[in-house]
């Protein structure tokens, strides 16, 4: 019976450290400005919705509208998540020193 528990043991530990594995190498290797933005909030430990706050304060855009981009962009799936102009651009200023930065595996 310990012996099964074991087994057990080991294939859950193998299956968590595939799955940090994985989200490790999507956080290093981001597709969309969605993976941007986590990348971002593993990074500083901020919540995305900060970068949002921050973006539109660089382009001077109402807290009110903020937070229906912010709510539109959770709302949305997958690849193709609504992430408004602004957003877009802030990521794309510093895209480049966001591609040289590597997530730790335990993040």
């Amino acid at each position: 019976m310990g012996y099964n528990i074991l087994k057990i043991l080991i294939i859950f530990a193998v299956y968590i450290l595939a799955i940090r594995t994985y989200l490790r190498w999507k956080a290093n290797n981001p597709s969309s400005y969605a993976d941007y933005l986590h990348k971002l909030s593993i990074i500083t430990k901020k919540h995305e919705y900060d970068f949002f706050i921050i973006a539109g304060e660089d382009f001077k855009i109402r807290g009110s509208r903020v937070l229906k981009d912010y709510n539109r962009f959770l709302t949305s799936f997958g690849k193709n998540k609504l992430v408004p102009q602004y957003v877009k651009i802030f990521i794309d200023n510093g895209k480049e020193k966001l591609d040289k930065i590597r997530v730790p595996l335990f993040f």
